[in-house]
């Protein structure tokens, strides 16, 4: 079972948290829910598929971080929504919107939009660990403050990196002129997807560290 675990933990997670999206009305407002509750299932988890013994929290030390998570994510919620209404007057000729796959099922799309916003933002990570100046200006130092990874370090960080964090997808769903459902899709699979490469579990598939 562990060595199973180990090696599907990780799309089944990501599938777990679309389920749970869609149980819970499939929009942007049950995107924020879904991505707590993983985050609480991954606080369980980490107590039983533990990668690093000597890098446990305290009950403290977790709830502190997560009193940071939810007071930051609600931060990043406010300013992906500060996006949209700056982006949408951004002209886009059809010819450009038309390239979405739209035809596509709802969940390749959702997929699609998960891995592009996430290799943007891989560039915009890169960017940020090149460029002293771009690492100071996001204040990137302070998510790397933490040595021992958790899930919940994956959304504790600067405020003025949660403008990075927040435009790739605002950016590519708004230009592109994509379904509300499948970006809000995307939301949960990216936020899911950052807690679980943050956590502190022992996880084989690729991509895990």
């Amino acid at each position: 079972m562990t060595r199973f675990l180990r090696l599907a933990g990780q799309p089944l997670l990501l599938l777990l948290a679309t389920g749970l999206w869609m149980l819970l009305g499939g929009d942007s407002a049950a995107a924020p829910i879904t991505i707590m509750a993983m985050l609480a299932l991954l606080f369980i988890l980490e107590r039983w598929q533990t990668r690093r013994m000597d890098w446990r929290q305290s009950i403290a030390e977790k709830t502190a971080l997560a009193g940071a998570w939810i007071v930051l994510g609600a931060t990043l919620g406010l300013i992906a929504i500060g996006y949209e209404q700056l982006l949408y007057e951004l002209p886009v000729p059809e010819q450009v919107t038309a390239l979405w796959p739209r035809s596509l099922p709802w969940p390749v799309q959702a997929m699609l939009l998960f891995l592009v916003s996430d290799l943007v933002y891989y560039w915009i990570h890169r960017a940020i660990h090149a460029w002293p100046w771009l690492w100071r200006a996001s204040g990137h130092g302070v998510h790397h403050a933490f040595h021992n990874l958790h899930a919940v370090n994956a959304g504790v960080t600067h405020p003025f990196e949660l403008v990075l964090l927040a435009l790739p997808i605002a950016l590519i769903g708004t230009v592109f002129s994509i379904d509300p459902a499948v970006v809000a899709t995307g939301v949960v699979l990216l936020g899911t997807n950052s807690q679980i490469v943050h956590a502190n579990l022992d996880l084989g598939a690729p991509g895990i560290r």
